[in-house]
């Protein structure tokens, strides 16, 4: 990828880190989304899962 930049020192670092920030909340973002799904996953073999229990007096 190539970028070109037009504006002062200035405007262009903070160009680059407003675009950091966005990269590092979208990554935030789906890691967030992962672990819901696995959550979601995880309570699913959870419904899923049979038990016998077994009453002895």
């Amino acid at each position: 990828m190539i970028a070109t930049f037009t504006g002062t020192v200035r405007q262009i670092r903070e160009y680059l880190y407003n675009l950091l920030q966005s990269l590092e909340q979208k990554r935030a973002s789906e890691r967030l989304a992962q672990k819901v799904k696995d959550n979601e996953n995880r309570a699913h073999r959870v419904r899923s899962t049979s038990i016998t229990v077994k009453v002895v007096s």
